[in-house]
């Protein structure tokens, strides 16, 4: 398994993830099929780093049973900073689909391969990405309607995981299932349910089958949230 990253002044992090340029030999690998988790102690494991190669996870809380709160949301080429987590219980790492990570624990550095690809502050950038994502997810949630919520998540997603500068991202699917976009955004299925089918009759989606969602009027979808502009800042590519 190979990561490289590169600080950059410009765009959504800061920090260019290339998986095929350094060998990192110290990183564990770490595989979790789609709906397995992995539990980590914040408190315990605070310079604990992981890389996601493939897949799409979670960091999540379970206060209780049935009871499910996302706290981030990670694509290919994201790091997670175990210390910018709080140090709550029951806190874990969950894959929505089959998923590869890399755990690096303190010292791994040593082993990347180019000596430009680790800088002293490159922690601190990596919690402050950490933080980024996680601050999406609470704008999602302080102050907009239902359905500025999800047409919100839809953006981001397609932002995060569309590949190039273009600026229409219609035909983009959507890669969570209705209960993950429900957890995310702290809905419940009946109220998603209803949106969607807004959403559908309005021509900003498609839908195959109960869970596949696609993007079908990117403008529209963008006009729905009205933090788009913001998220496009962010996360719109260069």
């Amino acid at each position: 398994m190979t990561l490289c990253l590169r600080q950059e002044t410009k765009g959504m992090s800061g920090i260019k993830h290339c998986l095929d340029r350094i060998d990192l030999t110290g990183g564990t690998p770490v595989t979790l099929s789609a709906g397995r988790a992995m539990p980590f102690l914040p408190e315990k494991n605070g310079d604990t780093i992981f890389v996601v190669a493939e897949g799409l996870c979670v960091c999540e809380w379970t206060p209780g049973p049935d009871r499910r709160r996302v706290l981030d949301l990670l694509v290919p080429g994201d790091l997670y900073h175990a210390g910018a987590a709080l140090p709550l219980p029951a806190l874990r790492m969950a894959a929505l689909s089959d998923s590869k990570l890399i755990k690096l624990q303190p010292g791994t550095p040593d082993h990347f391969a180019a000596p430009d690809c680790w800088s002293p502050d490159l922690a601190s950038e990596i919690v402050r990405n950490t933080q980024l994502r996680q601050s999406v997810l609470v704008g999602l949630l302080s102050g907009l309607t239902v359905e500025e919520r999800v047409a919100g998540l839809f953006i981001y997603l397609a932002l995060r995981l569309s590949e190039g500068p273009g600026d229409d991202r219609s035909g983009f699917q959507i890669p969570l299932k209705r209960k993950d976009i429900a957890d995310c955004l702290v809905l419940n299925a009946d109220t998603l349910s209803r949106v969607l089918t807004r959403f559908k009759a309005d021509g900003l989606i498609h839908q195959l089958g109960r869970d596949k969602v696609f993007v079908k009027n990117w403008a529209g979808l963008l006009s729905r949230c009205p933090i788009s502009h913001a998220l496009l800042s962010t996360y719109a590519a260069p």
